[in-house]
Order: C-alpha cells, then structure tokens, then sequence
C-alpha cells in the first residue's frame, strides 16, 4: 500500500498503470523514491541507445535518479547494489517510470574483488562492453565503522566512497575498453567510453598518513570530505592513465541533493539541486550532450546555463599528488590484485 499523499508530496498526478504495478512488491521507502523520480517531458536530449551504463549504488536517491535519466535516454542501465531483491524491486519501477525495457539488477560488493570479478564476468557474457560507468555508491556513517573489503577491514568511508570507486572501475576496465574500441572506429557520433565519479564540493585533500581516521577524531562529514577530495584526486590519476584509451573519466558534484540518506546523515540544512537535476547533470555527461565538456580529467558542476558546466579545481592542480594517492590505494591496499 502507497504512503498516503506521496504522490501529490512529490507533484506526481498521472495514473501510470506501470507504477502503480510495482507498488505491491515496494516497500514505502522505495516506492518514495519511485514517485521521486517520474520524469519530466522529454526533450531534445541526445539519447543514449545502444549503450550499456552501469550506476553502483543505484537503489539510492541519486543514483536511482541517474538510472531514471539514463534510461529515459534509452540506455541499457545496469543497477548494481549490494542487496539484490532491493535493487530488483527498482529496477521493475526504473523500466515502468522510463518506459525502457532494458534495465537490469546485478549483485555486487563494491569492496569486493571477488564480487566484482563474478560481475564483470556476467557483464561481459551478456553485453561485451561497458560504454559509461557511474560511481554513485555513498556511505556516511555517524561513527567510524569497519568493513569487509578484500584486503581485510577498513573504515567504511574510505572503503565504500573511494576503494570501492576504484575497485569497480579496475575490474570493469577491459569491458570500457571493449566500448572504447567500438565507439572509435564509429564514423560519427561520441566516440569516448565514459566514467563518472560522484565527487562533491564538499571535498578536502586526504591525509595519506592516516585515511582511516585511526590515530584523529572521527566525524561523518570529515570522512566524507576527504572522501570525495579522494575521488577527484584519484579521477585525474587515472585520467592521465587512460588518456590515450579513449577512455574518459571525470568526476562531478551533483549538487547539495535534500532527501536523500546521504543528505540526513551529513545533516544537510538546505539544498541547491533537486535529484532529478543532479541527475540530468550526470546523464548529460554521460552522454556528451555537450560537445564542450568532451573532455578528461575535469571536475564537472550543474550550470545555471546547461546540465553542467566545467569548473576549477584546487585539487587538480597537484598532478604528482594526484599520481601518489592513486600508488597508495594500490600498494596500501593491494588493489591492482
């Protein structure tokens, strides 16, 4: 049963008979992000067929926003999630709310090695490539927590917001290259394979003597600002790495998104971007709806003019820093195995 009001809470007044079929296998907490969603008239957007976008975290608030996008432009949408009958349930409402068939849920731990390799595997026998993956995975927990990962514990933002965006990208690497190869030898049309990392603002430069906050006091936001200065750091190094791949990665702010788990526990007081925005920001570089922001190694922000825009850096500028961080997440944490 749909929480009462959720639909005029969310300005949704259709009577889509698709959304209403999911209700009976959604909870209330993702039939909330369903109503959430429901997109807004389509639009000249370049479209996305023939693609295979992978989001992690996806049975969050923004990255279940950027499957809605992603698939709305007709991509082939993977959402991967930890909790598989979860991710499934959205997905049904990802293809009832997008109108997209070809949307799948895929199980996997993004700290995980042996986890993502059973899924690169999967990937590769069911698509062959992967055209552009959107790191969206988010942990911000109140107090330092260790978790799981393949090289023992590890405190779980480092883990979650940073190993974990690595990880995925090292183990779908030769599936990017597979698009890559692909998209270049196209006569025409974008012709880049495409990583997104959900970085933010909010950012700070890590301390690489101690990333865990093992020897400092721990607080939710700290981490998370080392976390996402990581992200952007780390989205250059590999940049540089994969500049002559073509391969793209960047990373992008979506914004200060309320609602959402991430906003509470970080204890946001307003916002600047609904998730539908933050969203279309991350599916018009997906895409490249732009041809401006055909780039690598950028750190992309919404624009008032256009879904996002480029902006400076301060981060970016340390290019050897930039290389040290990414030694370290590989030698510290045996990541490259």
């Amino acid at each position: 049963m749909l929480p009462p009001g959720l639909g005029q809470r969310y300005g949704w007044h259709g009577a889509a008979a698709e959304l209403l079929a999911c209700a009976g296998a959604c909870g209330p907490e993702e039939m909330t992000l369903v109503y959430q969603h429901v997109p807004a008239a389509p639009s000249s957007k370049r479209l996305l067929h023939g693609r295979v976008c992978v989001v992690t975290g996806a049975t969050g608030g923004i990255g279940m926003a950027v499957c809605v996008a992603l698939a709305s432009r007709g991509a082939s949408v993977v959402m991967v999630s930890r909790q598989l009958s979860r991710a499934r349930r959205l997905a049904a409402a990802v293809r009832a709310i997008s109108k997209n068939h070809q949307v799948w849920a895929y199980q996997a731990d993004v700290c995980v090695s042996s986890s993502l390799r059973r899924m690169a595997s999967q990937l590769a026998l069911q698509f062959g490539a992967v055209h552009v993956l959107v790191n969206c995975a988010v942990s911000a927990p109140a107090r330092r927590q260790l978790v799981e990962t393949s090289v023992g514990l590890v405190e779980e933002q480092w883990a979650v917001n940073v190993l974990g965006y690595h990880l995925v990208l090292h183990h779908l690497l030769d599936l990017l290259h597979s698009a890559a190869a692909q998209m270049g030898a196209q006569e025409e049309g974008d012709k880049a394979a495409r990583v997104l990392n959900l970085a933010s603002e909010f950012a700070s430069k890590p301390r690489v003597e101690d990333l865990e906050f093992k020897d400092r006091p721990y607080s939710a936001v700290s981490a998370y600002k080392q976390a996402k200065g990581a992200n952007r750091m780390l989205s250059w190094a590999w940049a540089r790495r994969l500049r002559d791949a073509n391969i793209h990665v960047n990373a992008i702010h979506p914004g200060a998104v309320m609602g959402t788990q991430l906003a509470h526990a970080l204890a946001l007081q307003r916002g600047t971007h609904t998730v539908e925005q933050a969203a279309d920001a991350a599916a018009a570089a997906a895409a490249g709806d732009d041809p401006s922001l055909n780039i690598s190694g950028a750190f992309l922000v919404p624009s008032v003019s256009g879904p996002c825009k480029i902006a400076d850096c301060e981060f970016q500028r340390d290019a050897a820093a930039c290389d040290e961080l990414l030694a370290i997440v590989e030698e510290r944490y045996c990541l490259a195995a």
